[in-house]
């Protein structure tokens, strides 16, 4: 086999003398079409710049391009030794083409495969060949016209390449797609082995995307503009952003070459007829990235039209009254009369709460329409009358806002005034000093005690803040302004700090002094009785309750038993978990059912925070140390709950009851990835046990003092759970929505430490049946929350909203009586105003069922001041 170097000697004396036809592109810039045709003889293998001057007759342009096409050789010989290879260069080279492809990979000797965005050939569409001196677009690049070519049926065609050693060493391919127009061909090279492939970043119309308003029509002429960011906020201004373009007739929009599946990106979507909103439709994680993005609901409807009366408009400005353009406008849910929500719509199962957004123009406007969904999934239901959206807003382009929530009622312009963050620092860099009774502490080892909270106010009643644990702001360089507390254990007494207002204005320094010094340790002493006999229980677990994330767990099984936590759980296991903190607060009852627990002020003081007690075979107590009052002080504190102490100094909390349990064991069988549902008992509303008064009361009733039962069962695995025993029960399993009906097992008899076992317990679909609400004059009432309450079960679902008919579709048990219902708090009487209409349903005779509620003129009006 000859060598290289003997094949181009050979071929040199072959051509040596021939004459090659060269192509001479002067004007290329205006149209890279237009050539001329020269007869150029060869030196050897070489075409030099000379011999094609002389056959032009003329000095070879600087700019213009010379190329070296096989298919235009009329000698045979010249075409076969260029095996298929393009030769070009600037005209005003000075130098020599050498006609040698020199050694080609297989795989650019087999055809080209083209293929669309989908992966699919592009089967039978024209193309037009082209030589450039490089890949990609750029001002600066050259390029000229070879032929124009047809792809076959399999969407391939015959090899083209360019010589390497060329200075226009590219050949591009441009792809006349019948859809979306001119586009170039991608090369890509996985494929070495087999064949050359290319992708044509290109769709077929039908697979565009779709932009349509919140009720589901196309966005017909808007503007878009492509931002190659997922997410507005992410974006860097005047860098991510593709060219705007006009959506077709039907509010598609034409892929962009750059990204024609539209992963990874948002958009924002201009009509002055709508205005201004942005849709940020999915990321790779969530998305499906083998697919394209097929439509997009922007937050918008037509300005003055009949919907936009369901819309929220207005101008955001800030303290001065000046207009802000540019802020972002953000809502996830509109609320409904009656304490319902309507959430915004988005395609598919929702993975992740979404916002619809939108941006005010030039002058600080805006304008917004939730997308909401309609009873069978699709896109289109209008925003009910009546409706609250509830916005945030925390950003603009440019200017620093601080975080506000609003709450805006629909059918009305609003202005919405937002704070700038004050000029300078965005965060607090200065030092923190905190006193005792006798000045300033300079410990670190006393610093390292302080526990430092920080809170904002956002608006709405609504405020944010950061928690550092002790110790922990110490490591921060800077802190987020906003209302400081602190508290600190120093010497054995609790330091309570007065709050301080930090901003950009703020000292260097602040000063934090005692509001308040307690003793920092302080001995709880209790007792646990059984709660139907009032004997005493010794050997019961008494331990602070834990939540997920209170302290380090050892491993997802103990996170996960903390998560699901319960009277049902081993003492023993219990306790295990709790040797990864020993500092964690843990005491077993004497023989006469006494305890007595030493707690920090640090523990006891946080809100809510509760004692359990569990023992073997009974329901188990939580007693809460900490309770709020519904009513604040004459100084708007709220106070925490006292108890009485006796001669010793220590607090004297009040009986913890438990009462006896049998157990139910139960396998909860879901198959859509539902992590848990809900567990509840009832007894009968005229069962004479005298202790149930007890079981069923409220904190607020009895000293802060509640059964501790287990309210949520984890899915698809089998496990216990206690209820009450010497009492007949219905126990109910339920799923979160009411798309499926309860599991209710009744009656069920069980004596301590007798157990059940219900085994896997699968649910059906609830029965859908039609609730019509009406005024009292016989019309429909719109965006109305109807709630199912169902007879020995209770509520059954979250709530369902009446559509422009008045018609709900409610989901409601099978074999089930009850009552729909219609409801507001009022918020004088501290009670739960309802009217409602009885139902009773059976089998799948009654789906589909109408039923009529009609609301009373003083209810309706309650109703809506409620809101």
């Amino acid at each position: 086999m000859e060598s290289d170097a003997e094949a181009r000697e050979q071929a040199r004396q072959i051509l040596d003398g021939r004459t090659a036809i060269v192509r001479l592109y002067c004007d290329w810039k205006a149209n890279p079409k237009a050539y001329t045709t020269l007869s150029v003889p060869l030196v050897g293998l070489d075409v030099t710049s000379e011999a094609i001057s002389q056959a032009a007759g003329r000095t070879l342009p600087e700019d213009g391009v010379v190329v070296v096409v096989p298919s235009d050789q009329e000698d045979s010989e010249i075409a076969r030794i260029m095996d298929g290879c393009l030769f070009g260069t600037r005209s005003g080279f000075g130098g020599r083409i050498v006609l040698w492809p020199g050694s080609v990979p297989p795989f650019l000797r087999n055809s080209c495969l083209f293929k669309d965005a989908l992966g699919l050939p592009v089967a039978n569409a024209d193309i037009e060949v082209l030589l450039s001196d490089r890949p990609i677009d750029d001002p600066k690049r050259r390029m000229v016209w070879i032929a124009d070519v047809r792809l076959d049926q399999n969407g391939r065609v015959p090899q083209l390449r360019a010589s390497t050693a060329c200075s226009m060493h590219e050949v591009v391919f441009m792809v006349l797609d019948p859809d979306c127009g001119r586009v170039q061909a991608i090369s890509r090279l996985e494929n070495e082995q087999k064949e050359h492939e290319f992708l044509v970043p290109a769709l077929p119309r039908q697979k565009w995307c779709a932009f349509v308003d919140a009720l589901g029509r196309p966005m017909a002429g808007a503007t878009v503009e492509v931002v190659r960011s997922p997410t507005w906020e992410s974006r860097q201004p005047g860098k991510s952003s593709l060219p705007p373009v006009r959506l077709d007739e039907a509010g598609r929009l034409r892929p962009p070459p750059e990204n024609p599946m539209l992963q990874l990106c948002c958009f924002l979507v201009h009509d002055p007829n709508y205005g201004t909103a942005i849709v940020e439709p999915r990321t790779r994680m969530l998305g499906k990235p083998d697919e394209p993005l097929d439509l997009c609901a922007v937050p918008l409807v037509p300005a003055a039209t009949q919907e936009d009366e369901r819309s929220i408009w207005g101008t955001v400005v800030d303290s001065d009254g000046v207009p802000i353009p540019e802020a972002v406008l953000q809502c996830a849910e509109v609320r409904i009369l009656g304490g319902g929500s309507l959430r915004v719509w988005c395609p598919g199962p929702p993975t992740m709460i979404r916002f619809a957004k939108v941006l005010t123009d030039a002058q600080g406007r805006f304008s917004m329409h939730l997308p909401l969904g309609n009873d069978d999934g699709t896109l289109g239901r209008p925003v009910p009358p009546g409706a609250t959206y509830e916005v945030t807003i925390d950003s603009a382009t440019g200017v620093k806002l601080q975080r506000l929530h609003a709450q805006l009622a629909a059918g009305r312009e609003h202005t919405i005034v937002v704070e700038r963050k004050p000029e300078g620092p965005s965060a607090f860099t200065g030092t923190l000093v905190f006193e005792d009774e006798r000045g300033p502490v300079t410990s670190v080892e006393k610093l390292r005690q302080v526990t430092l909270s920080i809170q904002r106010r956002t608006g709405a009643g609504r405020s944010e803040g950061t928690t550092f644990g002790p110790g922990g702001w110490l490591e921060k360089t800077e802190l987020e302004f906003g209302t400081y507390s602190a508290t600190a254990e120093w010497d054995g007494r609790l330091y309570v700090f007065e709050s301080v207002v930090v901003t950009p204005r703020s000292p260097e320094t602040i000063v934090f002094t005692p509001k308040e010094i307690t003793a920092a340790q302080s001995v709880y002493r209790g007792r646990v009785v059984n709660g139907a006999t009032g004997s005493p229980i010794g050997g019961a677990l008494v331990l602070l309750r834990p939540e997920p994330g209170a302290f380090y767990e050892p491993d997802e099984k103990a996170a996960k038993r903390i998560y699901y936590l319960g009277p049902e759980t081993d003492a023993n296991d219990l306790i295990e978990i709790f040797k990864s903190d020993p500092q964690w607060p843990v005491t077993w009852t004497d023989r006469v059912g006494r305890f007595e627990m030493s707690l920090s002020g640090m523990q006891a003081r946080p809100p809510f925070v509760t004692l359990l007690a569990i023992k073997r075979d009974f329901l188990g107590a939580e007693l809460q140390l900490s309770a709020i009052p519904s009513q604040a002080d004459p100084f708007g504190q709220r106070r925490l709950r006292e108890f009485e102490m006796d001669s010793q100094g220590r607090v004297l909390l009040p009986e913890m009851k438990l009462f006896p349990a049998g157990t139910v064991t139960v396998e909860p069988s879901v198959s859509d990835g539902e992590k848990d549902v809900q567990f509840y008992y009832r007894t009968a509303p005229d069962d004479p046990t005298t202790w149930l008064k007890d079981l069923w009361a409220t904190p607020k009733a009895s000293q802060g003092m509640s059964v501790f039962r287990k309210s949520r069962l984890p899915t698809n695995e089998s496990q216990k759970v206690y209820v009450p025993a010497g009492v007949t029960l219905t126990l109910v399993l339920q799923r979160i929505g009411g798309q499926f009906s309860p599991v209710v097992i009744e009656p069920v008899y069980l004596r301590q430490g007798e157990v059940l076992d219900l085994g896997r317990v699968e649910f059906s679909p609830a029965m859908q049946v039609v609730v019509k609400v009406l005024d009292s004059a016989g019309k429909p009432l719109e965006g109305i929350t109807l709630r199912c309450r169902t007879d020995g079960i209770g509520y059954t679902g979250l709530g369902f909203v009446t559509d422009p008919e008045g018609r709900a579709l409610v989901n409601a048990p099978q074999n089930s009586r009850g009552q729909f219902v219609v409801e507001y708090p009022d918020r004088e009487s501290m009670t739960v105003v309802r009217e409602g209409t009885p139902y009773e349903v059976r089998g799948s005779e009654d789906e589909g069922r109408e039923f009529v509620l009609v609301l009373s003129d003083e209810f309706l009006e309650q109703l809506r001041k409620a809101q």
